[in-house]
């Protein structure tokens, strides 16, 4: 069970929107860049001074672009691990001093704007890690103020690949990733203030608990799992549903499409968040050499008994693709793969909007 990863130095690249209409609209040719008409993308001067594995808008305007060691044993060796801040108004970068190995943690926003994050990399591959990269219990408090790190009570479990919740109650819950011995974490832990709480079982429809598994809070207080995670898990194993994290229930959610794929997808919650709506798009398989898909599927979880139905099709299959949520409404989906990058996966250069 390699886990491997294919990082690069590059350049920071923005990407400027024009007026959107309704439907699926393409921002950039997949042949020809700058063909579209409804934004352009532009590259710094500057190159990026880090592999940013995670990267955070920051409540002052500023980017926290995280790399740890940058999936460079290396690095790891020398116990040299990087984070910058790139203000785009300025085009400056700005090395903040990383006290840890952040490579592979989880991140999240907390109320306040400062960023919890937890997990990372305590050993690279190795036999004694099952071959696999081994979690750190490390957690960490980014202040966008003073753009440093302060440390917070570690996790109880090492976690590698974690997702990071923010629950809505103060809460923030951490859920997946492996362990400090390369294998599968099985409980949850939450953290409000500065400590975790003891760990508690993960969801018992699970055969496994996914990396990185996709998930998005409900207006009730539980949380939706998408079926989007990292490195595998489809539906018969790791079925998307509603989870209360209080009483442990969880109600699966039948009818997404082309639900062994969406390995490296993305999910999003569609805006207005009082909607409850939560779109899939594309994915693929990281570990067998299958093309990616190009399908969408959307959950309305306001219904009686939700279920998926089919979206729109992006413009290209793709995997390792990016979603997020726009000031304007609307959902800007871009890069990818065509399939795995173990398979060669050739890139996919395009990207589209879709106005909900």
């Amino acid at each position: 069970m390699t886990r491997m990863h294919f990082l690069r130095r590059v350049a920071i690249v923005t990407v400027t929107l024009g007026v959107v209409a309704a439907g699926l609209v393409e921002v950039a040719d997949p042949v020809t860049a700058g063909a579209a008409t409804n934004g352009s993308w532009s590259v710094t001067s500057t190159p990026a001074d880090v592999r940013a594995v995670h990267v955070t808008l920051l409540r002052t305007g500023k980017v926290l672009l995280v790399a740890g060691s940058g999936n460079n044993q290396g690095n790891f060796d020398a116990g040299s691990f990087e984070t910058s801040i790139w203000d785009p108004a300025t085009g400056n970068l700005k090395a903040v001093a990383t006290p840890w190995d952040a490579f592979c943690s989880g991140h999240v926003m907390l109320p306040d704007g400062r960023i919890l994050i937890a997990g990372g990399t305590s050993a690279y591959q190795s036999p004694a890690t099952n071959n696999n990269h081994a979690g750190s219990k490390k957690s960490y408090i980014f202040d966008p103020a003073t753009e440093q790190y302060q440390a917070v009570s570690n996790m109880h479990l090492a976690r590698w690949y974690p997702t990071l919740t923010e629950l809505g109650d103060g809460r923030v819950l951490a859920l997946g990733g492996l362990d400090e011995h390369g294998d599968y974490t099985s409980q949850f832990e939450t953290f409000k203030g500065t400590r975790w709480s003891t760990p508690a079982p993960g969801p018992s429809n699970y055969v496994w608990q996914p990396m990185y598994p996709a998930l998005h809070q409900m207006r009730d207080g539980r949380l939706f799992y998408s079926g989007v995670n990292t490195f595998g898990g489809n539906a018969a194993e790791v079925p998307p549903g509603m989870w209360d994290v209080n009483t442990g229930a969880y109600t699966n959610v039948p009818g997404l499409t082309n639900d062994t794929l969406r390995d490296q997808g993305a999910s999003v919650m569609l805006p207005p968040a009082q909607s409850q709506r939560v779109m899939v798009m594309g994915g693929g398989d990281h570990s067998h050499d299958v093309g990616a898909v190009a399908s969408t599927a959307i959950a309305d979880l306001k219904a009686p008994s939700p279920a998926f139905v089919p979206g729109p099709s992006m413009d290209a299959a793709k995997m390792y693709v990016s979603a997020v949520v726009l000031p304007d409404s609307t959902v800007l989906q871009t890069g990818g793969g065509a399939k795995s990058v173990v398979f060669s996966g050739a890139p996919v250069l395009s990207t589209q909007i879709y106005n909900p």
